[in-house]
């Protein structure tokens, strides 16, 4: 019997919707490579990047297609793919994919991140624990979200010394979430969820102001479904370090998550109920923090000032707020 007869059935399509990468991009794919690697070397993949938003000089398409032919180098056995649509939107680009990924006939369809690392093994397990799980019921598999420490010497490399201890006071505080020792939180990140292609909604439109992650939770929970974070499968992501730019994503993320739970009326509570979490921008859905060490304390009292103004802030929108892009973290390297 050859090799592939042993696999699993069904293809897994990797689904990266991307924008405005070209400076970072092929840095991105060379970090996840080893992942993809060790997928592939168990299941059928194929790497399906949809490229959207302005490209005018075609730099990002560019550069995208050189990084494609780099990971197939470095990932034999692993295919690869390009979509692009002209305009900007998470949501619809996920539309695209998901279209791709049922044209084909796949059966899992698992959404990461341009800017993100796993740790080893984790898109691996997540697959191996989609295949597994109850066929009766909608599962979603993630991983739980951690952000590794920069240090003050990554802002010194490019600032002077007090933009660069503003800079990474900042980080330290948004980042309070993320650490190792804060409380787990059961919500399947947009960086990394896999769900069976059968099973993949259709999402809001991106003008709708829902982003795909609080969809496919909340979604998941309403409709009696099981999410999945199976133990050591972790995605790090580097967090804002500029006050004003952590405040514009988060905008976005609150009015995404608010926008979401109005969808799902009745599952309301239940929904509340299950992403509970010490660090909710909302009190109704907050449980208590427990810092254990005075810097974790004093971490906690900025958080929450940060988090009274996001609300200010919120509570006086029109409209749907403009997608908040953290630059910082798009060339930041994962140092600890």
């Amino acid at each position: 019997m050859a090799e592939n007869d042993l696999r699993p059935p069904g293809t897994v399509v990797v689904a990266l919707p991307t924008t405005a990468s070209g400076r970072y991009i092929s840095r991105s794919l060379h970090r996840i490579a080893p992942e993809l690697r060790a997928l592939a070397a168990a299941h059928d993949v194929v790497l399906v990047a949809c490229l959207n938003g302005p490209d005018p000089d075609g730099h990002h398409r560019s550069s995208l297609t050189t990084a494609l032919e780099e990971l197939a180098a470095e990932a034999p056995g692993l295919g690869t793919h390009l979509l692009v649509r002209g305009p900007a939107g998470k949501n619809a680009a996920l539309g695209e994919l998901i279209g791709y990924a049922r044209g084909i006939g796949a059966a899992s369809f698992l959404v990461v991140d341009d800017d993100v690392l796993f740790e080893p093994g984790t898109l691996a397990r997540n697959i191996d624990a989609l295949v597994r799980a109850d066929r009766e019921r909608i599962v979603v598999v993630g991983a739980r979200i951690l952000a590794p420490t920069r240090p003050l010497r990554a802002f010194r490399r490019d600032a002077r010394l007090p933009s660069a201890l503003w800079a990474w006071w900042w980080q330290s505080v948004f980042r309070l979430p993320y650490e190792p020792a804060s409380e787990f939180f059961l919500f399947t990140p947009g960086p990394c969820s896999a769900l069976r292609v059968e099973d993949y909604p259709e999402l809001p439109a991106d003008d709708s102001g829902i982003t795909d992650d609080a969809y496919i939770n909340y979604w998941t929970v309403a409709q009696g479904g099981e999410i999945l974070q199976p133990p050591g499968s972790v995605v790090y992501f580097n967090v804002a370090c500029g006050y004003r730019e952590w405040i514009g994503q988060q905008l976005r993320i609150l009015a995404g998550v608010e926008r979401t739970l109005a969808l799902f009326p009745d599952h309301a509570d239940r929904i509340r109920e299950v992403f509970a979490w010490a660090y909710s921008h909302n009190k109704d859905a907050r449980v208590r923090a427990h810092c254990r060490t005075p810097r974790r304390l004093l971490l906690l009292i900025f958080y929450r000032l940060a988090q009274q103004d996001l609300l200010r802030r919120y509570r006086g929108l029109r409209g749907t707020p403009g997608w908040g892009r953290a630059e910082s973290t798009k060339d930041a390297e994962f140092e600890s």
